[in-house]
């Protein structure tokens, strides 16, 4: 689902699921943000991303505003950026009512450019780069960041506020040996 640039819109998934069924083979988050953007989402599951440049669920661009209420991010995976279930961008704004960030994998890479290999190392199961996220009631576990040398398994904030309120964190881990 891509979000044009400076849209308005609401979506209620009313239960259900979009699941992008990437796999590892493809590229490409679930819901891609559109700068200047405003969008609301009800009650769902949003799944099966898998990037090679940025959040395997939902991409957040530059000064849009999404709110999720009531919604899943789980079993989303990123390959060698930021943002395995969510990523945040320049001053972007994330509300989260409840609901779950869970079961998310990033992988780390490398970028090979003739040579020497330059590392890249992945950041946040949810990423905010200078940007705002409030989450209320959530649940954010189980997610995984392929290398010992990441930081923020679980949240990694970058000039930025992250609030967080009535929330649970557990479970979340760095791991060399982290499988797709």
């Amino acid at each position: 689902v891509s979000i044009p640039e400076n849209a308005r819109m609401t979506l209620n998934l009313n239960g259900h699921t979009i699941d992008r069924d990437m796999g590892s083979v493809w590229n490409g988050e679930v819901i891609y943000v559109s700068a200047s953007a405003d969008v609301i989402i009800n009650d769902g599951t949003i799944t099966g991303g898998y990037s090679r440049t940025g959040a395997g669920g939902i991409h957040i661009k530059d000064n849009a505003r999404v709110i999720l209420n009531d919604v899943k991010v789980d079993k989303n995976k990123s390959k060698g950026t930021n943002g395995a279930a969510i990523a945040v961008y320049n001053g972007a704004t994330l509300v989260m009512n409840g609901g779950s960030i869970s079961d998310n994998v990033m992988k780390y890479d490398a970028i090979v450019i003739l040579l020497p290999v330059i590392p890249c190392y992945p950041y946040g199961t949810l990423y905010v780069e200078d940007a705002t996220a409030t989450l209320n009631n959530v649940t954010i576990s189980d997610n995984t960041v392929g290398t010992s040398d990441a930081e923020g398994a679980a949240i990694y904030a970058d000039s930025s506020t992250v609030t967080l309120n009535d929330c649970v964190v557990s479970g979340n881990i760095n791991n060399e040996k982290a499988h797709y």
